[in-house]
């Protein structure tokens, strides 16, 4: 909670404009040659992840700079917390440091019915650590509980192909998306009888989730200036995330 807190006030003092913004930023356009774009996105997403039900929300600051017109590069950092509901119990972890790269760039561009297609490749990381306890009773200890001190590690790669609608008053775009998820928990097993826990023992999983398909849809809604209200849907049966924003460039 106290990483959270700090994100913020950094995001208060650093961008002049505070808002939200869908992590493709302003979705619908590049920034342009030797322009920059710096944003705040706020995004929710669930997932299924090994027949697990996984969710996290994510704060972060994005900084765009545009080598080409045609070309976008990026960096995202700020926090994120994680949350697993399984058969055993729920864990709850802590916001956690969060950071990613990406690039975005334009494929092609047809003047003449105001259509943009362009694609996005990114990656975030973050991890979060948090305990999941877990009530036990057998007949020689009697009651206990298990607690399971985890850090997760998440590791997230999407790819996106899209094709925009240019209208003056709104902007809407439509695509597919390719998520893949990697990731480990660092997990440390104590026993809590109700006097001080003790240390059992200490490992590793690892979990994986490959190629999942999405459906990506959302609106941009051109403002004052450069400024665009953004929103994003990613829908993947099990797996949906959720974006708003707005976006401002300095040129």
């Amino acid at each position: 909670m106290k990483l959270a807190l700090i994100a913020g006030l950094v995001t208060v003092l650093l961008v002049p404009s505070i808002v939200w913004c869908a992590p493709m930023g302003s979705p619908a356009n590049n920034v342009g040659k030797e322009n920059y774009a710096v944003t705040v996105e706020y995004e929710t997403q669930n997932k299924k992840i090994d027949d697990d039900e996984s969710s996290s929300w994510r704060w972060l600051t994005r900084i765009a700079w545009g080598p080409h017109d045609n070309v976008d590069l990026y960096a995202r950092i700020g926090a994120a917390n994680f949350k697993v509901d399984s058969e055993d119990g729920t864990f709850n972890g802590d916001p956690g440091a969060a950071y990613g790269l990406g690039a975005r760039f334009a494929t092609y561009v047809s003047k003449k019915h105001s259509l943009l297609f362009f694609g996005d490749f990114q990656y975030l990381g973050f991890t979060s650590k948090g305990n999941m306890n877990v009530d036990k009773y057998d007949d020689f200890s009697g009651a206990y509980t298990e607690v399971w001190s985890d850090k997760y590690w998440w590791g997230e790669y999407q790819l996106s192909l899209l094709v925009s609608w240019q209208r003056s008053i709104w902007i809407p775009y439509a695509g597919l998306g390719i998520t893949w998820i990697q990731g480990k928990v660092d997990r440390n097993l104590y026993i809590d009888t109700g006097d001080v826990p003790y240390f059992v023992e200490s490992g590793t999983d690892e979990f994986s989730e490959g190629a999942i398909p999405e459906f990506v849809g959302g609106m941009d809604f051109p403002l004052k200036g450069t400024a665009k209200f953004s929103f994003e849907l990613r829908y993947g049966g099990d797996d949906v995330s959720y974006f708003m924003g707005l976006s401002e460039l300095w040129h």
